[in-house]
């Protein structure tokens, strides 16, 4: 038995879907094409709280976590039941971003023991935050948050919840 023959909206979205995913794929890719602009910013974040690494190569780094976790966390929220979505959004934002708060305390910890006074101690959380890139931490946080948004919206369209919880 033959499967009925798919229809012009289906092919339309079909299409639409592998458009989407090769503009992802191209706007990963680019992102790690960005060291080849190297000599355009060059080395802007050094100071007495420390000296990290070129500004192209951060920027690569964090744009690329960043479109290989929140796109499709966003289809994933759209794809799984939206409580379960919240739920999972919330769990994600409290990782994500609870470990981020914990790098910087730990760092600035750190920054007080060894340097003569805390004049400098924000920049120095700043500049940890930044130059953080060997896990994805921040988006992963923002993941759950925009996961957990998502869910909360889909709830509210539903009209089974009043849509009183907005974070």
């Amino acid at each position: 038995m033959l499967p009925p023959p798919l229809s012009l909206s289906s092919k339309c979205e079909s299409v639409r879907k592998l458009i989407c995913f090769a503009l992802w794929t191209l706007a990963m890719y680019g992102t790690l094409q960005l060291h080849r602009f190297e000599g355009v910013f060059g080395h802007a974040i050094c100071g007495p709280w420390g000296c990290g690494p070129p500004l192209v190569a951060l920027v690569g780094y964090h744009a690329f976590w960043l479109l290989l976790i929140v796109p499709p966390t966003l289809v994933a929220s759209y794809l799984i039941p939206a409580e379960k979505a919240v739920r999972i959004g919330k769990l994600l934002a409290i990782a994500g971003l609870g470990a981020l708060a914990l790098l910087v305390l730990e760092d600035a910890v750190r920054f007080l023991r060894t340097a003569r006074g805390g004049e400098h101690l924000f920049q120095r959380c700043l500049f940890r935050l930044v130059t953080f890139v060997d896990f994805p931490l921040g988006p992963i946080g923002l993941a759950g948050l925009t996961m957990r948004r998502f869910g909360l919206q889909r709830i509210c369209i539903g009209g089974s919840v009043p849509c009183g919880d907005t974070l």
